[in-house]
């Protein structure tokens, strides 16, 4: 008895640590301000996506692929080889055209999740609105905290159109941040470039560094609007959105 009490008690120990070991290398993240367009699919239920760009997405790459909202990612130890340089090249693991998916579109090399659906090319991507010229306050929520890492971020250039594919000729790298990390988020601060208006994407790598050299990459949508002018009512709106979002971050 004592025998097999010994033999039951060590198999559910290695159970144990496979699960905990399954939830390690599935808990990652993604910007959920503003949100990622993987974060909004998960968010619009893949079991009965609200918007038609979800739904597509889901039957391109599965429900599976957008209940692991947090698993955009690759691994390329070329970035921690070569000194994770500012603005690392990351084309020729993510090339034209699938930037949002963060190249993860071959079935057979990544399979169960795919990302496809995160690259459809369509001005109806939901957006977050933010003001040119301003500070927008980033939120990335990681479901597991990896460090040491780099963070870079990149915004498609002022001649971009939602109706042309996400491709490196037209991404402008922004900054390297230092975030602050709380309670599994991290948060911090972009200059949204002047010379933005309109539809534009914000693209984020959270790189590790580590001799696996894993990256998290992050794709949000935004409507980015002119500051108005003092005494207008929409200058108003604006000041009280801002203080809003300044309000949330502070707490």
């Amino acid at each position: 008895m004592a025998k097999r009490h010994y033999l039951l008690v060590s198999l559910g120990v290695a159970l144990g640590g496979l699960v905990l070991g399954a939830i390690t290398v599935y808990g990652h993240g993604t910007t959920v301000s503003p949100q990622s367009r993987v974060y909004k699919v998960y968010k619009s239920n893949p079991e009965n996506p609200d918007f038609e760009l979800a739904k597509t997405a889901v039957e391109m790459d599965g429900k599976s692929s957008y209940y692991t909202w947090n698993q955009v990612s690759r691994n390329i130890p070329d970035a921690v080889n070569s000194g994770l340089p500012e603005g690392f090249d990351y084309s020729p693991w993510v090339p034209d055209g699938q930037l949002a998916s963060g190249g993860r579109v071959d079935s057979d090399e990544f399979p169960g999740l795919t990302y496809r659906g995160l690259d459809q090319v369509s001005s109806e991507w939901p957006t977050t609105p933010v003001l040119s010229g301003e500070k927008m306050s980033i939120d990335f929520f990681a479901t597991a905290v990896h460090e040491p890492s780099v963070w870079d971020v990149w915004m498609t250039t002022s001649d971009w159109d939602p109706s042309t594919e996400l491709n490196w000729d037209q991404m402008e790298f922004l900054t390297r941040p230092d975030p602050v990390l709380e309670d599994n988020h991290y948060y911090f601060d972009l200059d949204v470039p002047e010379d933005r208006l309109g539809h534009h994407v914000l693209w984020i790598a959270w790189q590790r560094d580590d001799a696996v050299g894993e990256v998290f990459f992050s794709t949000s949508d935004l409507m980015i609007s002119a500051v108005p002018e003092p005494g207008s009512t929409l200058f108003a709106g604006a000041a009280v959105l801002l203080c809003v979002a300044r309000r949330r971050r502070s707490r």
